[in-house]
């Protein structure tokens, strides 16, 4: 029988394994390395997947992934966007870099096995520019394994996720913690500030949610776990959203 890192076929040289690393987020590639919660390695003999493995990269931190990827015998890496100093880490190891790519997992790894896989062309002339699609999520820290703030006039922090490309913008609410009251009224008008398309927390006020309302912001509440959850049940499209609010004032 062949080893594990060498498939044996008569007569012929065995074909070296090439491992490939593919950043995840949720079910498709991370749009970017460094929010990537799982880092999913691919063993790949000839045009054939040989072996597949996941690991849990949340605690990694920055500096490390590059170093990591390597002692880990990366080759190849998959992503969405890539931080100009990791890429020249990357460069530097000698790992060769399919980025931006966009997209299922399942579907990249099809692409990739057939030879067809090209990165997304980041421009193109006459193309017109994508709107962005921000979700806004109280949250008790600033990334998106943080905890969900089940209040939202006083919530530590809104982020704000574009679902499709999963960038981030982490708005602080300091400023509405300490008031004694229309904490709720501040936080919503922060939100249409800052261009939501909707809302994801715990519990909204009447107040709060007149001002989402009349600015056509939908609310889901009832929300707890992290961020990330929450993000996935609006990609899943599992969401249902409140037709008025859901607690008394004071949230």
């Amino acid at each position: 029988m062949p080893g594990s890192n060498e498939l044996l076929i008569s007569g012929l040289k065995p074909i070296p394994m090439r491992r490939v690393a593919i950043p995840v987020f949720l079910d498709r590639v991370s749009p970017r390395l460094d929010c990537a919660g799982k880092l999913l390695i691919l063993g790949i003999q000839g045009a054939q997947l040989a072996e597949r493995s996941e690991l849990d990269i949340r605690r990694w931190a920055p500096d490390e992934k590059i170093l990591n990827l390597r002692q880990l015998g990366i080759q190849e890496i998959i992503c969405g966007g890539i931080r100009y100093e990791d890429r020249a880490g990357l460069q530097r190891l000698g790992i060769q870099i399919f980025s931006p790519v966009f997209g299922e997992v399942q579907t990249i790894i099809k692409q990739y096995l057939k030879g067809v896989l090209e990165p997304f062309p980041c421009y193109r002339k006459n193309r017109k520019r994508r709107l962005s699609m921000k979700i806004a999520i109280t949250a008790k820290g600033k990334t998106l394994d943080s905890e969900l703030d089940p209040r939202f006039g006083r919530a530590a922090y809104f982020l704000l996720v574009d679902p499709e490309i999963l960038s981030l913008e982490v708005v602080e609410n300091r400023q509405n913690l300490g008031l004694p009251r229309g904490a709720g009224i501040q936080a919503a008008q922060t939100l249409v500030d800052h261009g939501a398309k909707a809302l994801i927390t715990g519990n909204c006020g009447p107040k709060a949610f007149k001002v989402l309302e009349a600015a056509k912001i939908p609310v889901a509440v009832g929300f707890s776990g992290t961020v990330r959850e929450a993000l996935r049940q609006y990609q899943e499209n599992r969401l249902s959203y409140a037709q008025g609010p859901n607690v008394e004032g004071h949230w």
